[in-house]
């Protein structure tokens, strides 16, 4: 998870890395199939590669039944061949916009897409068939190698058949309303959850899915992992999908806030609904989602940090998201109902329970000062007898705190400023010739949103400081409760 750290009281220029793919390709070898875009739509910051490779193949075809993407923005691009360095099949900038593209031969048995979204506007997305051939000449009747003239006249949508050669298939595909899913229309909003619909091309089987973890205890908290690796000592998990429904009694409103905070900023997301569905307005900004590194939510004023919620009615719905790579420590959320009974601070939580040292839910929310530490183990400490729970996340770098078993002082000790990018440069502040200023205190951590980054490498244009006062620091991840420097 953690990267090289660059702490500095002078100047820094240059951090490079540059591999030629940022994500590892889906080997394909079915000889014919189909793609969509997620869920029928698209994200921010998509990366997203295929190779198609069927075994025995002389030519691979690709034809488009649906295309809408940010005009010169996000980009599809193919490539005649088993890497982006072979020739492209599409023009220089890739495709993009509303014009469906025509059909793309490659000129042997493999292909290459690949598509790129960059961190604003989406289209409607895409969705993409390819067949294959062996050489051989088309049997009479046969639209496409592997489409059986039988499977074009019958009730079902064959894959095989999914093509424009096929006239996609007729109306046995048109029923769908996620080709990639198989999810039928008449399937939405038909009073049962059906995991195919459940996707924004299907508008999330207008509310027949909400979520399988149903929660109708009236208070409470959960962490973003359940059991015990749901601590802020322990990273969660890339790939993680988890969702949290919220059920009031009839009347009741919730409010919702959390005690620590810390996602992979822009890429791992949580989500928040004013309702039981991921068609209720949605609570969380920015729009992609909540992510970061956030203060908790307190008493004094719980909406202060963007970490606090109130519904509108009695249910609450809350999604997780992490993506196939950097992981953080995660989060804690608790609920209780809006308004508590007279000198309360929350329903069923008396002052006597904030002071006895155990942990009770009544008591985890904002309102409350979430139990004042009586559930420190859940949320954030204390992990060590000399860092206690209200050193971590506080800001200040803490040494009691900056070991394994706290989770590094929960990013406490890193930089406000993370470098991302898989290649740049960075300078003191100050422009050739000029001095930089006086106490300064810089850093940037280097961690590039990469798969498989073993290696960082750093280089200097130029370097002048103040000798024995005005110091520079590079600090590698091979012993971080040392901080061990490698400059």
């Amino acid at each position: 998870m953690r990267s090289p750290i660059v702490t500095l009281t002078s100047m820094l220029t240059l951090a490079s890395f540059a591999p030629t793919l940022a994500v590892e390709c889906e080997r394909i070898l079915a000889s014919h199939g189909h793609i969509q875009s997620e869920d029928g739509a698209y994200s921010n910051f998509a990366d997203s590669c295929w190779l198609i490779q069927p075994p025995g193949a002389t030519s691979v075809t690709l034809s488009f039944h649906q295309f809408s993407t940010e005009p010169l923005y996000d980009t599809l691009r193919v490539f005649d061949g088993d890497s982006i360095n072979a020739d492209p099949l599409t023009p220089s900038e890739g495709l993009s916009g509303d014009t469906l593209p025509a059909p793309i031969t490659s000129s042997a048995g493999t292909m290459m897409i690949r598509f790129i979204s960059d961190f604003s506007n989406t289209g409607r997305g895409f969705t993409f068939a390819w067949t294959s051939s062996d050489g051989s000449v088309l049997p009479p009747g046969h639209c496409a190698p592997d489409c059986d003239p039988g499977m074009q006249h019958d009730e079902a949508c064959d894959d095989a058949c999914f093509n424009e050669a096929c006239g996609w298939e007729g109306a046995a595909c048109s029923a769908l309303c996620n080709a990639s899913s198989g999810c039928r229309r008449s399937q939405v909003a038909d009073g049962t959850c059906d995991p195919e619909c459940y996707n924004a091309a299907c508008s999330f089987d207008s509310g027949d899915c909400s979520c399988d973890n149903n929660i109708t205890e009236p208070f409470g908290y959960r962490t973003d992992t359940p059991g015990p690796d749901g601590g802020a000592e322990h990273d969660y998990d890339s790939h993680v999908h988890r969702c949290w429904l919220l059920r009031a009694l009839p009347g009741e409103r919730i409010s919702l806030s959390f005690a620590r905070f810390d996602v992979e900023s822009h890429f791992d997301t949580v989500r928040i609904w004013d309702g039981d569905s991921a068609t209720a307005p949605a609570l969380h900004a920015p729009a992609e989602g909540l992510s970061g590194h956030r203060a908790a939510a307190t008493a004094a004023d719980p909406r202060a940090t963007g970490l606090s919620f109130v519904s509108s009615g009695a249910s609450l719905l809350l999604r997780f998201d992490s993506d196939w790579s950097v992981t953080e420590s995660g989060f804690l959320f608790g609920w209780t109902p809006l308004s508590p009974p007279p000198g309360l601070c929350a329903a069923g939580c008396s002052a006597e329970m904030m002071l006895d040292a155990a942990c009770d839910p009544e008591c985890m929310n904002a309102e409350c000062e979430w139990d004042k530490g009586g559930c420190d183990a859940a949320a954030g400490g204390p992990c060590d007898a000399d860092c206690p729970a209200a050193m971590l996340g506080n800001g200040a770098c803490d040494a009691a705190c900056f070991s394994a078993q706290c989770n590094w002082d929960l990013r406490d000790c890193e930089c406000d400023t993370v470098l991302e990018a898989a290649s740049g440069f960075r300078t003191d502040g100050s422009l050739t010739g000029d001095d930089y200023a006086s106490s300064q205190s810089l850093c940037w951590l280097i961690r590039p949103k990469r798969p498989n980054v073993t290696r960082v490498t750093l280089s200097f244009m130029r370097f002048d400081t103040e000798q024995g006062y005005d110091a520079l620091q590079v600090l590698l991840p091979l012993s971080r409760r040392a901080r061990t420097p490698s400059l």
